[in-house]
C-alpha cells in the first residue's frame, strides 16, 4: 500500500493515447477571440464614445434621478459581467454586452427627461443611433452564435 509497486512499473506515459475533445467541450466551444474581445469592450468603449457626444451638463451640481442611477448600476454590471465572460471566451459575455448596449439606449432616450442638459440637439441623435448600433450588433452576434452552436450540436 505505499505505491512502490506503480514506482517499479516501467510504463512509458508518453505512449498514453490521445482522447480527441467533442465538439462543443472545452475551447473549442469558447467564442472566437475576436468576438470576445468585441464583447468585452463594448460597454467602456460606448461609454466613452457618449461622453465626448454630449455637451458640458447645464447644471453639473444636479442630484441624478433614481432612474438614472438605476440604469447606470445595470449598465456597470453588465460591462462587469461581459468582460470577466470574455475573458473566458464564454458565449454569456454577448449577452451582457447586449444588456450594457440596451441600458445605454435606455440611459440615452431617458437623458432628455432628467433636466441634465438644456436640449435635445443633433449630439442626442448621434448618440442614439451609436447606441441602437451597438444594441443591434450584439443582438445579430448572439443569433450568429446560436445558429452556429446549433449548426455543430447538429452535425
Amino acid at each position: 500500500m505505499d505505491g512502490r509497486k506503480a514506482l517499479e512499473a516501467e510504463v512509458d506515459f508518453r505512449a498514453a493515447p490521445e482522447v480527441p475533445l467533442r465538439a462543443g467541450v472545452g475551447a473549442a466551444a469558447g467564442l472566437p477571440v475576436w468576438l470576445a474581445v468585441l464583447a468585452g469592450l463594448l460597454g467602456p468603449v460606448l461609454a466613452e464614445v457618449r461622453t465626448l457626444l454630449e455637451p458640458a451638463s447645464t447644471d453639473p451640481d444636479a442630484g441624478l434621478p433614481l432612474i438614472a442611477v438605476v440604469v447606470g448600476v445595470v449598465e456597470l454590471a453588465a460591462w462587469v459581467g461581459a468582460g470577466w465572460l470574455a475573458l473566458q471566451r464564454r458565449p454569456g459575455a454577448l449577452g451582457f454586452a447586449a444588456v450594457a448596449a440596451a441600458a445605454a439606449v435606455v440611459g440615452v432616450v431617458a437623458c432628455p427627461t432628467t433636466g441634465h442638459h438644456s436640449a435635445v440637439a443633433t449630439w442626442w441623435y448621434a448618440e442614439l443611433a451609436v447606441c441602437v448600433v451597438a444594441l443591434a450588433g450584439t443582438i445579430a452576434a448572439l443569433r450568429w452564435w446560436a445558429a452556429r452552436s446549433t449548426r455543430t450540436a447538429g452535425s
